[in-house]
């Protein structure tokens, strides 16, 4: 601009069209803010104050039947406290909302796991990434696979999520199958290898000291990977239910007729069981197969004799058996784990671990991994000790009765705590409640405000 001339600046123009755009940006910020507090605020003070709330003498189990979210998962770490001496080693809610580069809810859902010969290595899935845990405190070291539920379910763009996992107990780490458009098997962790693609409907994945094994639940066909190949062979066996490893590589395959076991691919010996389900559960050893047989009734099958070894009874429908160490744990629909001692098929101890039905069980050593859903929370993972664990001096369950006497305690509260609002939520709801037919359609009209503000700056010269 010249001396004494009221023309403006050839630079004043972008600096006034930068101003005009962080107004905008400011204005629809704190505009959507205060608009999405009057359009949902209501329903979440609702929420809150429903938790805050809680009638006097409801106790964890009745909270975890009713509630989510922080509240559930607070509910449920009380309903576990008295089982840490029936075995309790960790449950799986997660240490860190972030590994690496992903982030993920509290707990982490347990849809699948395995853990390493000796238990005290632990893999998980939640059907789309491989969570890698540090024990005994049961936090996640690592997350492996798709950033988002989204992400994973892009076939176009990944096609891969990972379902069933599995320790491969050599430097090649872990093994995974993905389930979303063509299925492949992966190694993840130690030597890199491509991907190998899978024959459709597979479903079922076990590992061991470089070997895998993969088969359909349908009755399909066995598959059998030697350490360091690339080529699968097929293993034949009707009506196959499941397999497993033993502890020195033995590959053992069950149906409801026939056990047969195979080493290097070949197999060895056949024997026949007249089981009247398909089996749920085989020894670590392959000494005995676990089946259902009828109401209640988990049959010990040794391979060769016709009738058999034991019935262990319930008093409600058993669907998951393992069997580790000298011990069978059965799971019935109920949430309730059951340890039998296999050698006399002794009942050893039962508890109650979720409110609904387990829905997996592995046996490692003396561990025992599970995952079972209670209350609207997802499925959640706890590891256990076979051999449950000395009482301690003063038995926890008599600490949780005297909570329990004084419910509503500050189990829930503390939960609430970060947000704020936890003593605040019923005053707040009051008020809402007074004013609540304008605050709605107040938050839509600010919303539109906001946008039009917004287009004005953006569009003026």
């Amino acid at each position: 601009m010249n001396p004494g001339s009221l023309e403006p600046s050839p630079n004043a123009a972008p600096r006034v069209r930068w101003r005009r755009a962080a107004a905008a940006l400011l204005i629809f910020c704190v505009g959507t803010l205060i608009a999405a507090v009057l359009l949902f605020g209501e329903s979440e003070l609702r929420s809150l104050a429903g938790v805050v709330a809680l009638r006097d003498g409801m106790a964890p189990r009745e909270v975890l039947q009713q509630y989510g979210g922080a509240a559930s998962r607070s509910a449920h770490r009380q309903m576990l406290q008295p089982l840490h001496a029936q075995g309790l080693v960790a449950s799986l809610q997660g240490g860190s909302p972030q590994a690496g580069r992903f982030r993920y809810d509290l707990p982490v859902p347990t849809a699948w796991g395995d853990l390493s010969n000796d238990g005290r290595r632990l893999v998980t899935s939640d059907h789309t990434r491989v969570f890698l845990w540090s024990l005994p405190d049961a936090t996640v070291q690592r997350a492996i696979g798709p950033r988002s539920a989204r992400e994973a379910t892009d076939i176009e763009r990944n096609g891969w999520a990972f379902s069933r996992v599995a320790w491969l107990d050599t430097a090649d780490g872990i093994v995974a199958i993905t389930y979303q458009g063509r299925r492949s098997l992966w190694w993840l962790g130690g030597v890199a290898r491509a991907p190998l693609a899978l024959p459709a409907g597979v479903d079922g994945l076990i590992a061991d000291q470089g070997q895998v094994a993969l088969w359909s639940s349908g009755g399909g066909p066995l598959w059998w990977l030697a350490p360091g190949e690339s080529a699968l062979r097929e293993l034949a066996h009707p009506d196959l239910a499941l397999a497993a490893f033993t502890a020195d590589g033995v590959l053992v395959s069950a149906s409801r007729f026939t056990v047969r076991r195979w080493r290097n691919g070949q197999m060895i010996d056949e024997r026949a069981i007249k089981a009247e389900y398909d089996p749920v559960g085989i020894a670590d050893d392959g000494s005995f197969v676990l089946a259902p047989g009828g109401t209640g009734v988990m049959e010990v099958w040794q391979p060769g004799q016709p009738t058999p070894r034991a019935r262990l009874q319930h008093t409600d429908d058993v669907r998951l058996a393992c069997a580790s160490s000298g011990r069978i744990a059965v799971a019935d629909n109920q949430g309730r784990i059951h340890v039998w001692r296999a050698a006399d098929g002794e009942r050893l101890r039962t508890w109650e671990a979720y409110l609904d039905q387990v829905t997996l069980m592995r046996c490692r050593g003396e561990r025992l991994l599970t995952s079972g859903r209670s209350g609207m929370g997802g499925q959640l993972g706890i590891l256990w000790d076979l051999d449950g664990r000395p009482q301690p001096e003063q038995p926890l369950w008599q600490q949780v009765a005297r909570h329990e006497q004084d419910w509503p305690g500050p189990w829930y509260q503390q939960a609430l705590l970060s947000t704020g609002l936890a003593t605040h939520a019923p005053t707040m709801l009051t008020l809402v409640e007074a004013h609540g037919e304008w605050l709605q359609p107040a938050g839509g009209a600010l919303w539109v405000l906001t946008l039009a503000l917004v287009v004005w700056l953006v569009r003026r010269r």
